[in-house]
């Protein structure tokens, strides 16, 4: 009676381990609970013979085989048949209770990945790639989940082995470049959206991408030949213009620069790069009035954004309002420490007659600055 007692707990217990894989975000202490409660089933009962530790441990660790190993024969099933989200889950369940199952990460990651669970793949689709790193259909989808999650940089390394045999996937293909973009590898990102553009000529993002990976490459006019061409395909492409401007100010042309930026917060609007550029602009162009509100609006919407404190409060201290001056320099010291704003809130502080806290910016100052070069010749 004691047994059967014992068995009927032991399916209960399984039955709610079941039930808690439609809650996965408390799945882990689910598991972790379940483990505890089955393995305190698995005492003998009181009037058995003497407690075997060793057998009590072999049995547990037999139970935990079989129930990983049924969550994880129940998720092949559901994959099999298309329901991704189902066997995610429950490839999730099996790794709680039988993390060594052979092919578990394999499966687990890409039911996750085609359940767009981008997050969730990341985890046992890793663990598959250091097992296999030759399996380029793994290397593409944990390259596509980095790229999903704007870890440019890991889905760029992730995908750069297999950068010149990837399928001709347009949406792959996009997803390497911009990684390489924005991870600073330009040369490589342009070559894979020059590629793109011999299948399709007509795609404005690629071109705005492609555009970007010049400017970062410092070859101008064909940034700009290629944010003019998004553009004309079509009008309302966001950061076409803010790209525009970014080249207009590396070459000086100020003017054009605040245009391109007003003609980008004409299709975007609140775009923060853009209205910050703009009043930084306006700020060499020494239109003050018209800079100020634009970079006290970034600032009420970013708080944390350190050079749009250091602009105003360079301005504001040109035109003699140290106080202001100061809260917006400490600001931007405290956000992001540059040389360039401890020196100007160490004149800040002096004007105040603050002496000993304009010294104490002036050491930050000159530990920070970059070191000149000296040569060893």
């Amino acid at each position: 009676a004691a047994e059967s007692a014992n068995a009927q707990r032991i399916r209960a217990a399984v039955q709610k381990e079941g039930a808690s894989v439609a809650g996965s975000d408390t799945g882990k202490a689910n598991g972790e609970s379940n483990q505890q409660e089955l393995q305190s089933m698995m005492l003998r009962p009181e009037d058995s013979g003497p407690h075997d530790a060793r057998a009590e441990a072999a049995y547990t660790r037999s139970v935990s085989l079989l129930l990983g190993q049924s969550y994880h024969n129940l998720g092949v099933i559901d994959a099999r048949d298309s329901r991704y989200k189902q066997a995610a889950e429950e490839f999730s369940q099996a790794a709680k209770w039988s993390p060594s199952i052979p092919s578990l990460d394999h499966n687990w990651g890409v039911s996750a990945f085609r359940a767009q669970k981008y997050d969730e793949a990341v985890g046992p689709l890793e663990r598959e790639l250091r097992r296999t790193p030759n399996d380029a259909s793994i290397r593409q989808m944990l390259g596509l989940c980095y790229y999903m999650g704007d870890k440019f940089t890991e889905s760029a390394e992730t995908l750069r082995p297999i950068l010149d045999y990837l399928p001709d996937n347009a949406g792959l293909l996009y997803a390497a470049g911009v990684s390489l973009v924005r991870s600073g590898d330009a040369k490589d990102g342009a070559r894979v959206f020059s590629r793109m553009l011999q299948k399709d000529q007509n795609v404005p993002a690629v071109h705005l991408m492609l555009g970007q990976a010049y400017a970062q490459e410092q070859n101008y006019p064909e940034a700009m030949t290629e944010f003019a061409w998004a553009l004309q395909l079509d009008p309302h492409t966001a950061e076409a213009h803010y790209g525009s401007g970014m080249v207009a100010l590396k070459q000086g042309k100020l003017e054009t620069s605040a245009n391109e930026y007003q003609l980008e917060l004409s299709v975007n609007p609140g775009y923060i790069p853009a209205e910050y550029q703009l009043g930084y602009v306006r700020l060499e162009m020494h239109q003050v009035d018209a800079a100020m509100p634009l970079l006290q609006d970034v600032v009420s919407r970013q708080p944390d954004h350190s050079d749009a404190h250091y602009e105003m409060g360079k301005a504001l201290l040109e035109q003699g309002k140290v106080k202001d001056a100061i809260q917006d320099l400490e600001t931007s010291t405290r956000l992001h420490p540059t040389d360039y704003a401890y020196y100007q809130l160490s004149v800040a502080y002096r004007r105040e007659g603050r002496a000993s806290d304009a010294e104490q910016a002036m050491l930050m100052y000159q530990k920070l600055r970059p070191k000149p070069h000296v040569s060893q010749q």
